[in-house]
């Protein structure tokens, strides 16, 4: 699908749900801010409003790339941070090894080739470098519940693809050397995180690079 008709598209998604930035959960932005640390050079895939990155600047070099050039526009606009239209379906506008963290944060499950956009987050960070991200649980119960009274896993349109660790697993090794999982959100996962949890944090790297 063509750059210009998906921008369309989630703007038009993001003005019709009235969803003016990015939720934060802070257990999920806890762990980011705490992976990402300082002094580095950071890239958000996916990054919205800049609601996330914003929460980075402080030691940190940062820019953000999403497909929503409105979202791009107000980034810009709100935080001052250096954001581009660019789709993460494609090869980025972005030389090799050229950061040290890249973000990707509730973005996997809306690409229809994650591995595409995994491939390139691998090309673009240093030999060192370090992917910090974020997908829905998509295993948890009330999913499962769900699907079996109504066919449908999530609720969320814009959802392609649905993630449990074995799956993230999968598409990480492929360009990661190694990899690590925190489950958080949901008010009973402390019973058991991979079935109640909302959301599934990881870090993978280094990168594999060939």
């Amino acid at each position: 699908m063509g750059s210009e008709l998906v921008s369309q598209y989630y703007e038009r998604f993001h003005q019709a749900s009235g969803k003016q930035g990015t939720m934060m959960i802070p257990e999920r932005l806890d762990f980011i801010r705490e992976e990402v640390g300082s002094q580095k050079d950071v890239i958000e895939l996916g990054c919205r409003y800049g609601d996330l990155l914003s929460h980075l600047l402080t030691g940190n070099h940062v820019m953000g790339i999403d497909v929503d050039r409105h979202a791009v526009e107000l980034c810009r606009r709100r935080f001052g941070i250096p954001a581009q239209v660019a789709n993460l379906n494609e090869r980025l506008p972005l030389a090799d090894q050229s950061f040290d963290v890249v973000v990707l944060s509730e973005v996997l499950e809306h690409l229809p080739y994650p591995e595409l956009t995994l491939g390139e987050a691998a090309r673009i960070l240093r030999p060192n470098g370090k992917l910090i991200g974020s997908v829905p649980n998509a295993t948890k119960a009330q999913n499962r519940i769900r699907f079996l009274l109504t066919g449908r896993v999530e609720t969320d349109p814009t959802h392609l693809h649905y993630f449990s660790e074995k799956a993230l697993v999968a598409h990480l090794s492929q360009f990661f050397e190694r990899w690590q999982f925190r489950y958080v959100g949901g008010r009973y996962r402390i019973i058991s995180p991979r079935w109640l949890a909302s959301y599934i944090l990881f870090t993978a790297g280094p990168p594999r690079h060939s």
